[in-house]
């Protein structure tokens, strides 16, 4: 009997170093199963159902994976060089593999399905669709990274055992595929943090709404430095596990074998590239799905909505400095053209306003546009008067939310980036239409003349003291239990603001929102913006 055939045959015959590994594989397998199944039916019913059919695929991947580098390891115990590190390599990888392509497929179907939809309905449903591609991309990665940690350690192990069992150098190429292994763990797990971030984000851009998005959303946030950092750190592991590749192609003998070395970087290198791609692809469908709506239009300037809320119900309609626009079609008109006969044609009225009661303001039917920042004021005044008369009694202003750190970390993830500044919409701005005239007797006026502070006067013995309202001061916090979206009080102060020629859109909107967080000791406030006609307050009769 040759040494080599003894050594094969000492204590532990071969068999004990792959035993030890398996078991130690599907040990950690269970434990993995056991903290899936506790996330609960829902959450894993809910997963399914985002990755469709993408969660069989995988879930086939996952099986062949897990076979597939458990009998490579019984192999490698036997007959090492049936089983070199690129075989774990391509087996380990593969449920990352087919949920990074399950991810770029469902965005791409995604992508194509809402080519035809609203502009002002793209941006959230396509955070929806990203959210749930990059669940197949998020779960792949997180096992292939937990098999490839499991393996690495069964064959550290291997190893260990090879070496206390088996004189010789036979536990070779279990330390070197361990540490390859191991490697591409940290590798795929430092890459795969950030998609889960993603997924959360993107969740709340989707799917919540008020405090709740703006919780989930500071917590995503934050965690994005530490994302990119772990990320980063994946890049550079992916380049060391090319190294360690080279290294894991050593034979029994410490001699080089290039072919074992060139088998791992050509088993790499498609991963590397198909990664590479999916992080410059879905980035690119992003910012055509979520550019805002006015993204069309040459030379439109959004104004800036630092309250408000984040609005699913877009205008299909915007004012540019010079015309009113349909985004559904239609010739634009000019600001001093026939306004109230096309908002007769355009404006999607609310129907189910319902009746209010006897001597209440009545602020439905509501104009939801999109306004140029830039738009003057006397053409401000020109859109209201068109809107009492097509019937509207109240507006609301839609723009971009105020830039601020939360968004500027958003920004730092290429994919995030377009949903860093939602759009917004403003509280409620009454028409002169919505009032009564018992409500009108104790009201406050603004002239807006310039962009800086506005001084509030009561108007009609209306009483109190004046006030400035500083449209650059931060907004006073809300209320408890309150929201800018909320309908006015009945018993609400009318505040009547008349545009003046050196005024713009983005000034009002500042004031507006200002003034919709105010009150006097004896009521809230509520901004009425008035037009170029005489101020006719309705009679109830009384």
């Amino acid at each position: 009997m040759s040494d080599m055939a003894a050594r094969e045959r000492g204590p532990g015959g071969g068999l004990l170093a792959p035993v030890v590994a398996v078991v130690v594989v599907l040990a950690g397998l269970w434990v993995l199963l056991l903290a899936v199944l506790a996330l609960g039916q829902e959450t894993l019913s809910s997963g399914f159902e985002q990755m469709g059919l993408w969660a069989y695929l995988l879930l086939a991947a996952a099986g062949l994976a897990t076979l597939g580098c458990l009998v490579a390891l019984v192999v490698l115990g036997l007959k090492p060089r049936l089983a070199p590190a690129a075989v774990f390599l391509v087996l380990a990888v593969l449920p990352w593999v087919v949920g990074t392509v399950g991810s770029v497929r469902m965005a791409e179907e995604m992508a194509g399905a809402l080519q035809n939809v609203n502009p002002a309905d793209r941006m959230f449903i396509s955070a929806l669709g990203f959210r749930e591609s990059l669940t197949a991309r998020a779960v792949g990665g997180g096992f292939s990274a937990a098999l490839l940690a499991l393996t690495g350690l069964g064959l550290g192990l291997g190893a260990l055992v090879a070496r206390l069992f088996q004189r010789g150098s036979r536990s070779a190429p279990w330390g070197s595929t361990a540490a390859l292994c191991g490697t591409l763990a940290l590798a795929i797990a430092s890459l795969s943090v950030p998609v889960f971030v993603q997924r959360q984000v993107l969740e709340a851009v989707a799917t919540l709404g008020g405090a709740e998005r703006a919780l989930l959303l500071s917590r995503a946030a934050v965690a994005i430095p530490g994302a990119a950092r772990l990320a980063l750190l994946g890049q550079v592991a992916l380049v060391v596990v090319l190294g360690v590749g080279v290294w894991a192609g050593r034979r029994e003998d410490g001699r080089w074998s290039p072919g074992r070395g060139l088998a791992v970087v050509l088993g790499l290198v498609p991963v590397v590239g198909l990664h590479a791609y999916t992080s410059r692809h879905l980035p690119e469908l992003a910012r055509q799905l979520a550019t805002p709506f006015w993204a069309s239009m040459e030379d439109f300037q959004p104004s800036t909505v630092a309250g408000g809320q984040s609005t699913e119900r877009l205008p299909p309609d915007l004012v540019t400095r010079t015309h009113l626009v349909s985004l559904l079609g239609g010739t634009p008109v000019p600001l001093d053209g026939a306004l109230e006969r096309a908002l007769h044609i355009w404006w999607p009225r609310d129907l189910d306003a319902g009746e209010p009661e006897e001597g209440m303001p009545r602020y439905q039917p509501e104009l939801v546009l999109a306004v140029d920042a830039r738009v003057e004021g006397t053409r401000l005044r020109a859109l209201v008067d068109a809107a009492q008369a097509a019937g509207a009694r109240s507006m609301r202003f839609v723009g971009l939310g105020e830039p601020d750190v939360m968004s500027s970390l958003l920004e730092q993830e290429p994919l995030l980036a377009p949903y860093s500044r939602p759009t917004r919409v403003t509280p409620r701005v009454g028409l002169p239409s919505a009032l009564v005239s018992g409500q009108a007797l104790e009201s406050w006026y603004a002239r807006l003349e310039s962009v800086g502070a506005v001084t509030v006067t009561p108007r009609h013995g209306g009483g109190g003291e004046p006030m400035t309202v500083d449209p650059t001061q931060p907004l006073a916090p809300l209320e408890e239990d309150s929201s800018d979206m909320t309908e006015p009080s009945p018993q609400a102060r009318p505040v009547f603001l008349e545009p003046g020629s050196g005024t713009t859109a983005e000034h009002v909107v500042r004031v507006v929102e200002r003034l919709a967080r105010r009150s006097t000791p004896e009521a809230p406030l509520v901004p009425i913006l008035t037009g170029g006609s005489p101020l006719v307050v309705e009679d109830t009769g009384e």
